[in-house]
């Protein structure tokens, strides 16, 4: 089971929504009773899907009601022994952070549910798009565009160490800011390397490689899925059809697909290429992300569109950003991620989406140190090798092994005067004053960490409280919280 925040029509029937609002939480960890001190819930909250496990929930914060959410509660005596799967799904979700990949934000957790906070799409699923085009499929610049996002976000995957194995076109939404995202880790796993060999049969039978059919695989199985899936984006139809998931098998296992479809006609001799070098049966021979995204039929398309191949350089703001990002005390690290999660389907990010972006030229959704470094030559920007070094340290808040994720990228460049409100503000403090007392204690900051599942000592929370509680009474208060902003532009 994933997290797959979808929008749904279906009407459910209001025990569902009591469910969300009856359980107090008092005998496990904050729960509910915690969550409704961030997000609005009552007994007319719009339920967007339901599953064998639970329900999802459109919610809003109640400090900042533009930020929109979907809250997935899941009922532990449902679970049962796949509680630790949702738990190492969580672990997933935290490890990825991609404009392509759905968001979590964190969890909240009782004796009889888990909560789930994750980003709303209200978009709608791909597959719902593919049905609605009916005579007219998707043209090739737009298919090249969904494609290249697709394969951005697998290549962040499997540079973080994580192969979907599920991926088709109900598992990929479009978010508030019309961007694709990929969702539904339920069935995505953990590898310590490209090589890594996994032997559970997964995934949906149409999109499922031939390896993994056999019982044994890589992270390679993910780049045969896309194939699939570009395959129906231009045509409507699936490449390996039967009466029976033997025959679909049997046909998965020999590539045994054409293009007579007469939608295949009007497609360019590139794109069918590309789908042959991603419908490979041996994945040591199959194309990987990197190589696909580097695939003349993108630079076609992308001419097509009139987007050129010229590149703006790196602008001198951007890096005198992360430059200033430095002696940044870890509470404030962590509120400015919070703040651009909130904020990052806003168009006050455009502009720097893109020049991540330009930045990480090898696509894995991360800038490291010599992709920076060819940035600012490119700019003619002056530096010094151990200046380079420590910003990576510096912006590296997550740890991510000396490279800087998209949202930590967010954090230290984007302009703070221009997105933060005071609803935003409130927001933000609520999220650390979990026992919503008015002020944020040690023990707060722990849990508060725990929720948004980063990892923190007491060391760092001993430094936290010196730096940050100026009244020395053993808290911080929201006025002083407040000043951990003052001064950023």
């Amino acid at each position: 089971m994933g997290c797959c925040i979808k929008p749904n029509t279906g009407r459910v029937d209001a025990n569902g929504r009591k469910q969300l609002v009856e359980n107090d939480g008092k005998s496990g960890h904050h729960g509910v009773h915690e969550l409704k001190q961030n997000y609005k819930i009552s007994t007319t909250t719009q339920v967007l899907g339901a599953g064998s496990f639970g329900k999802v929930f459109l919610s809003e914060s109640i400090a900042d009601p533009t930020f929109k959410v979907a809250i997935k509660v899941l009922n532990k005596a449902k679970l049962k022994d796949n509680i630790q799967a949702i738990k190492e799904e969580v672990k997933i979700l935290t490890k990825l952070d991609h404009p392509n990949i759905v968001k979590y934000y964190e969890t909240y957790d009782d004796t009889k549910y888990m909560y789930l906070v994750m980003e709303y799409c209200p978009g709608g699923e791909l597959f719902e798009k593919i049905a609605q085009q009916k005579d007219q499929m998707f043209s090739e610049v737009e298919a090249a565009k969904i494609m290249k996002k697709l394969l951005r976000a697998i290549n962040h995957c499997h540079a973080s160490g994580v192969v979907h194995r599920d991926i088709k076109p109900e598992n990929i939404m479009y978010g508030r800011d019309g961007e694709i995202k990929l969702i539904d880790f339920g069935l995505s796993k953990t590898v310590s390397g490209k090589h890594t060999q996994l032997t559970t049969i997964a995934g949906t039978p149409y999109y499922m490689a031939p390896e993994v059919i056999d019982g044994e695989y890589t992270q390679q199985c993910d780049v045969w899925s896309l194939g699939v899936l570009m395959y129906v984006l231009l045509s409507g139809y699936l490449p390996f059809q039967g009466e029976n998931r033997n025959a679909v098998f049997n046909k998965i296992s020999k590539a045994a697909f054409h293009f007579n479809h007469k939608e295949f006609s009007s497609v360019s001799e590139e794109g069918k290429n590309l789908i042959r070098k991603m419908l490979v049966v041996d994945p040591e021979k199959r194309i990987t992300p990197t190589q696909a995204l580097q695939d003349g039929w993108f630079a076609k398309n992308k001419n097509q569109e009139g987007g050129g191949k010229v590149e703006s350089k790196l602008d001198p703001d951007i890096f005198n950003k992360l430059r200033e990002y430095k002696g940044v005390s870890t509470l404030k690290k962590v509120a400015l991620n919070i703040l651009v999660k909130m904020t990052a389907d806003s168009k006050d990010v455009e502009q720097l989406r893109e020049a991540f972006m330009k930045i990480d030229k090898d696509q894995t959704g991360y800038i490291s140190p010599q992709e920076l470094k060819s940035a600012l030559d490119e700019a003619g920007l002056q530096y010094d090798d151990g200046e380079l070094v420590k910003i990576i340290s510096e912006v590296d808040y997550h740890g991510s092994g000396n490279r800087i994720n998209y949202t930590e990228f967010l954090a230290a460049t984007i302009s703070v005067k221009k997105i933060l409100t005071n609803d935003r503000l409130i927001a933000m403090f609520k999220q650390f004053d979990t026992d919503n007392s008015g002020f944020i204690t040690t023990d707060d900051i722990i849990e508060a960490m725990q929720k948004l599942g980063q990892k923190i000592s007491g060391e760092e929370v001993r430094e936290i409280m010196k730096l940050h509680a100026v009244s020395k009474e053993g808290h911080i208060s929201f006025e002083e919280f407040k000043k951990i902003f003052d001064g950023l532009q």
